[in-house]
């Protein structure tokens, strides 16, 4: 009987042992496959931000003035018509632009980036300004629809207008004045109607010009519909588009040139509410405080960790890690 009780105790001990060795190698395998998400989600979100702000401003193969690239519509103000491509890039200080309401919005610094959309280049077969309406016409086929904006360029000029129809058989893009709907103000493509402020002389784009899909985004952290933070990028349009989910907070500091001879070296970086020249903002530095999702509660003890020079200690269960990265603009440099 005395053995039989010992062998029990021995047993007992061992599947004692043999269990807390399976549970915590359980912990740890929901922790490092947490963390694993955590980190594939944060570089999937920095790998789409880098291609926005990496080419801000490119305008394609001229500079933009501001005849030719501001007051593209007879719309009111909005975060991106009345800027365009002469201040394409814009961060706001836990806040969003003014003339914006993302209602998903919940916590963080935001940011806007304008440009052309190299991704999407089309070739310019003729340009009939004598037309009414101008009608552009391409060589190969485009996905560009109507109400859609568009950049036109060559090595002497470039020019943004709304393209009032499309016609994807013959290839063409046609552009109507300020009176039509949607409507028009940039002088360089055909006539200009009494309620547009902007003039100029028109424009004829020769063959081999390039089209370009003109492209603005503004990113900021929301709730998603499942109650969950996610890094957000709203379009021009309007549409807002949920990228990465467990993204609970973002926060931004410009890397900014302020030396008086401009050397094209960041000489410091502030936040958004200290620059005074977003022209002179050479790289943007960016820091995204990612959270295990709600169903993932008791991955991680009470976790106490430092984002934005502060230290937190969470009040759930939810693991958190920081990612940064720093990004060059790269037509600044």
């Amino acid at each position: 009987m005395i053995e039989l009780m010992v062998s029990l105790t021995i047993g007992l001990i061992i599947l004692a042992a043999i269990g807390a060795i399976f549970l915590a190698s359980r912990q740890s395998f929901r922790t490092q496959d947490v963390l694993s998400r955590m980190q594939e989600n944060a570089r999937f979100a920095f790998e789409l931000i880098d291609r926005d702000i990496r080419m801000t401003g490119f305008s394609g193969y001229a500079s933009c003035t501001a005849s030719q690239c501001n007051d593209v519509t007879n719309t009111a103000t909005t975060w991106w018509n009345h800027k365009l491509l002469t201040q394409p890039l814009a961060g706001y200080e836990a806040s969003l632009p003014s003339d914006m309401t993302a209602s998903a919005r919940i916590a963080g610094d935001s940011f806007s980036v304008i440009r052309a959309d190299k991704f999407n280049e089309y070739i310019v077969a003729s340009h009939n300004t004598a037309a009414s309406p101008p009608v552009i016409t391409l060589t190969n086929a485009h996905s560009i629809s109507a109400g859609q904006l568009v950049i036109i360029s060559n090595a002497s000029n470039t020019s943004i207008f709304q393209a009032s129809a499309v016609n994807q058989s013959s290839k063409t893009i046609t552009h109507a004045d300020g009176g039509s709907s949607p409507g028009n103000c940039t002088a360089e493509l055909g006539t200009v109607p009494a309620n547009c402020s902007s003039t100029g002389s028109v424009i004829t784009y020769p063959a081999n010009s390039s089209v370009f899909e003109f492209s603005a985004n503004t990113y900021y952290i929301g709730s998603n519909p499942a109650g969950e933070p996610s890094l957000y990028r709203e379009s021009y349009s309007g549409t807002a588009q949920e990228l990465v989910e467990g993204v609970e907070d973002m926060q931004i500091s410009y890397g900014v040139d302020t030396s008086a001879t401009a050397d094209q070296n960041i000489d410091g970086y502030v936040a958004a509410n200290a620059v005074t020249d977003w022209s002179k903002v050479l790289g943007i530095r960016i820091s995204l405080l990612m959270v295990s999702r709600s169903e993932e509660l008791g991955v991680s003890g009470q976790q106490t960790y430092t984002f934005n020079g502060s230290s937190y200690t969470s009040s759930d269960t939810k693991l958190r890690k920081v990612f940064t990265t720093t990004i060059a603009i790269r037509n600044r440099l």
